[in-house]
């Protein structure tokens, strides 16, 4: 049998252990599909809308850490999924999308054909580490080979194929996937990191999302060197945030203060940078796969470009010949961990509520947010015990992609239970994919907080201009239990308090299928904020990156 374009393109998939594809079809890609049919290791999962496929693959990549697939039709298809594309983009998911495309030789003339946009590329090609538009067959088997090696290989981030309709059934030549290529660990800097970090009085760890292969290292790593670690968002879970060393953001924010020498594993350092501040006297050492992260604002003192799973065993090592004794820190540690634990009384009951969604979900479970008042406050206040066990849009802050996210962290990690955590407003933007849930039995647990409103917006508009102020931010919802019973999938509403949530969270779970858990909400959550929007303590007083804290969440 003749390969053609297609047949690499789904041999590709099957190479680099894509196991599902979330897809949407259409006539540009029919090709495409029918040479799929043939490949049944590959399990196509179709979307109800494109811009669910993109969140699908990346809450499946981020779960994971492998790489996962997407494919929709050209233009407004493109357009659609390019939102989660974004997300995969600023999160480092290694997204592989293959986009369709009209026919090669009528490409970006614009004759009003179906679907067309003057260049798709230029959307997509911004936002992804590599992308390959396919016109010549003869030159589109190394191009195919070339997007999967980009793929596998440095840092995590999406990859685009673009496919004309005239190309799927083209003559293609197969042609070998590399093994995945990694920076070099430069031992000079991670001598230069070690003899820093042994000279420092008063280290602390940051980690990022680029942390997440990393633990076991990391967790030698904070032991030798007795330092707080914290990750204030994506990298949670990559050191045991219920370990004594571990300290949430808020508490790292007083130690960075005091720091001397910060290691950063896998962060941009952006939020400590631009927002907490830096000055001469502190040093900051950063480890980063991506060459683009490397040093952006010019305050790092040793830069190491490599993957963390590689560099911080190195760091270990180095450490390990060169670390005096090191004071004990672990009663200043509980101290400060006790009194900020004794401040978030007055965020009840979302302290509660995270308490039982920890307990429910285990050790094992795994915590989907979107932008909304708890799970804001978990980037404080919610213990991640394991690596990869809190997924999130990142930098994106992608209201609504929750409950698709959350079906490809749950198609992806199956065994393992899935909470994703949405208001009402980030839930119904892509609600309708409870049919996906259903169709393909994905055991997705969904919360949705319903306080019939765009809440965060509408307290802020309250502080800014005043309670007669608010505009366009109440909401009117279906009835929660019944919309999600009409899919076919469970609704529970839950009782009051923490054993209204947990009984209701506890029979969704042991539902074993898709189940939306609503929580009424008659009084407003207190605001998370003051724990997230921390004041500049190194160095000069930082320009505040938008007008007024709160909007920076804006929905």
């Amino acid at each position: 049998m003749t390969d053609t374009l297609s047949h690499l393109l789904c041999r590709g998939l099957t190479r680099v252990g894509v196991d599902s594809l979330y897809c949407l079809p259409g006539v540009q890609n029919d090709d495409f599909f029918n040479v799929l049919f043939d490949f049944p290791e590959i399990r196509p999962i179709v979307a109800r809308h494109e811009q669910a496929t993109s969140y699908m693959a990346t809450g499946a990549a981020l779960a994971t850490g492998n790489p996962q697939a997407y494919c929709t039709v050209p233009g407004q298809g493109m357009l659609n999924a390019a939102a989660g594309h974004s997300t995969a983009f600023s999160a480092a998911a290694r997204v592989f999308a293959l986009v369709g495309q009209n026919r090669s030789d009528l490409v970006g003339q614009m004759h009003g054909l179906l679907h067309e946009i003057p260049d798709q590329m230029a959307v997509l090609g911004q936002i992804s580490k590599q992308s390959e538009a396919l016109r010549d067959p003869s030159a589109a088997s190394g191009q195919i080979a070339s997007a999967f090696n980009v793929l596998i290989s440095g840092h995590p981030a999406p990859v685009t194929v673009e496919c004309p309709v005239d190309l799927w059934s083209a003559e293609g030549k197969d042609a070998a996937i590399a093994e995945p290529a990694f920076p070099d660990v430069d031992l000079d800097r991670i001598h230069e990191a070690a003899d820093l970090l042994a000279s420092a009085k008063r280290p602390l760890v940051m980690l990022g999302g680029g942390a997440q292969d990393a633990a076991e290292s990391i967790a030698a790593l904070a032991e030798m060197l007795g330092a707080p670690v914290s990750a204030l968002r994506q990298g949670k879970g990559a050191y045991d945030e219920r370990r004594p060393l571990a300290v949430p953001g808020p508490v790292a924010h007083q130690y960075w203060a005091e720091a001397d020498v910060v290691l950063g594993i896998g962060t941009r350092f952006q939020w400590q940078e631009m927002t907490w501040g830096t000055d001469d006297e502190l040093k900051l050492i950063q480890i980063t796969a991506d060459p683009g992260e490397l040093n952006r604002r010019g305050n790092i003192a040793v830069s190491i470009h490599a993957m963390t799973e590689h560099a911080v065993p190195k760091l270990v090592d180095a450490l390990a010949t060169r670390l005096p004794t090191r004071p004990d820190r672990t009663d200043d540690i509980a101290a400060r961990k006790a009194a900020f634990n004794a401040d978030l009384a007055e965020l009840q009951p979302t302290v509660g509520d995270l308490a039982v969604i920890a307990d429910v979900l285990g050790e094992d479970g795994v915590f989907v947010d979107d932008l909304t008042q708890v799970a804001y406050a978990a980037r404080f206040a919610y213990p991640v015990p394991r690596p990869r066990g809190y997924v999130c849009a990142g930098y994106a802050g992608t209201l609504g992609w929750g409950v698709p996210a959350g079906l490809g962290v749950a198609n992806a990690m199956l065994g393992r239970p899935v909470l994703t955590v949405q208001g009402d407003g980030g839930f119904l933007y892509g609600a309708n994919e409870l049919a996906t849930a259903v169709k393909y039995k994905i055991p997705l647990v969904t919360l949705v907080y319903n306080d019939s409103a765009y809440g965060n917006v509408q307290r802020i508009q309250e502080q800014r201009f005043g309670h007669n102020r608010t505009i366009a931010t109440d909401l009117v919802n279906p009835d929660m239990v019944k919309f999600a019973e009409s899919f076919g999938a469970l609704g529970v509403r839950a009782g009051p308090g923490p054993e209204g949530l947990r009984t209701a969270l506890e029979t969704a779970f042991a539902s074993g299928g898709p189940a939306v858990v609503e929580v009424p909400v008659t009084e407003r959550y207190p605001s998370p904020w003051k724990n997230i929007f921390l004041p500049t303590v190194r160095g000069e007083q930082q320009t505040p990156l938008l007008a007024a804290p709160n909007a920076a969440q804006p929905r």
